[in-house]
């Protein structure tokens, strides 16, 4: 009998997943597990050690201060943080959009949803560790990397 990596409980030999919690389990044995839970992991990546606060920095202007603060040195947060301020910058031509009646408006209120929704595409990618520019306005260098 083996035992879930996962609760502990215990489970048939050669089961997939734990009846128990639903865990998927390793097809290694029981010995190789432990040596390799038993390894230190590595020295961590900038975009490992920074995800979170690439992620953050595009909900609010605080969290990109703080990203560039923490994260000065680190090129992943400053291709990020250039990504926000690139998407800001979408933002406020789409606020100015909106000086023309009618036709200005509805480009402003697609440009918004559009903003939006490459917002929650941008939050996705930090997360992914994955660099990702902005359409149009993603190319722009405000932010220069180290």
């Amino acid at each position: 009998m083996a035992f879930c990596g996962n609760c502990g409980s215990q489970i048939n030999d050669g089961a997939r997943f734990c009846p128990t919690c639903g865990a998927v389990q390793s097809s290694e044995a029981p010995g190789q597990q432990q040596a390799a839970q038993a390894q230190p992991a590595g020295p961590r990546s900038d975009e490992e050690k920074y995800r979170y606060l690439a992620a953050l920095s595009y909900l609010n202007i605080l969290f990109l201060l703080l990203a560039l603060l923490v994260g000065s040195s680190s090129n992943y947060i400053r291709h990020h943080a250039n990504q926000c301020v690139c998407l800001t910058l979408w933002n406020l031509c789409c606020a100015l959009l909106c000086i023309i009646p009618f036709l200005g408006w509805i480009i402003a209120i697609v440009g918004v949803i559009a903003a939006f929704i490459i917002m929650i595409i941008c939050i996705v990618k930090a997360l992914k560790r994955e660099y990702y520019e902005i359409p149009i306005f993603g190319k722009i260098r405000i932010i220069p990397e180290v």
